[in-house]
């Protein structure tokens, strides 16, 4: 349930995995919304798993199939799509999983083959790895943050990892403390 008291949910038909779709809903259940299609038709999502309601209402869901995050307004209008971030340490091809808004309306992505945590602003701007295999995240699938900025990852063989973080005023760069 979000601050608006609307569930997301992803939904997608394991068979044909052609396209999926993101329904809104409200508290009691009624079907608010559905996000399928572009403007022109075009199916936004082919195997949605992950989303996270930005706090401007835009909604960023990880495509599994396309291995990109697909962002859509809350009227759900095609923003853009985020293919990740090349780097020369990150050398197998992006694949996001876990999606987490962050009080400073940043996006936290788990990148499943990278073994990486990306960081991007509300426009989709990579602004660094948050945790790559080096902070000894392995294979992330999941992310939660508690009330005390705590990071909970979840990684693919059940081990759940936490890391404590704040953002500095004025800075452009996070902390990480274990």
């Amino acid at each position: 349930m979000d601050v608006d008291d609307e569930i997301l949910v992803c939904l997608r038909d394991i068979y044909i995995g052609k396209s999926g779709k993101v329904v809104r809903l409200s508290e009691r259940g009624k079907q608010l919304q559905t996000i399928q299609y572009d403007k022109d038709g075009r199916v936004l999502f082919k195997w949605p798993e992950y989303l996270t309601k930005a706090q401007n209402g835009d909604i960023w869901v990880s495509d599994t199939k396309d291995n990109c995050v697909v962002v859509s307004s809350a009227e759900g209008d095609l923003k853009f799509r985020y293919f990740g971030f090349e780097d020369i340490l990150m050398n197998q091809k992006f694949q996001p999983r876990g999606l987490l808004t962050n009080r400073y309306n940043q996006i936290l992505i788990a990148d499943i083959n990278n073994h990486a945590i990306h960081l991007v602003d509300n426009d989709g701007h990579f602004l660094q790895f948050l945790l790559t295999k080096h902070h000894r995240i392995d294979c992330p699938v999941a992310l939660c943050q508690d009330n005390d900025e705590t990071l909970w990852v979840v990684c693919n063989d059940g081990k759940i990892k936490s890391k404590t973080y704040h953002q500095l005023p004025m800075q452009n760069h996070i902390e990480i403390y274990q």
